[in-house]
């Protein structure tokens, strides 16, 4: 299933269980942590990757 997804859009948000993997073709992803309302980038992610692959494979949050 190919979904696009605007720029600024948030694909999922912290301590969520991820249901699938998605794989980025285009674009890049950044994946950030918040604190405090402070925001730090974990990982830019640039095309062809997965995102989040280790959290769908073990059922755990993000």
């Amino acid at each position: 299933m190919l979904h696009r997804v605007p720029a600024g859009s948030m694909l999922f948000d912290q301590a969520e269980t991820p249901t699938f993997a998605q794989i980025l073709l285009s674009g890049s992803v950044e994946l950030l942590g918040v604190r405090d309302q402070i925001e730090t980038l974990v990982e830019l992610l640039r095309p062809v990757d997965l995102v989040i692959p280790a959290a769908v494979i073990s059922g755990q949050p993000i």
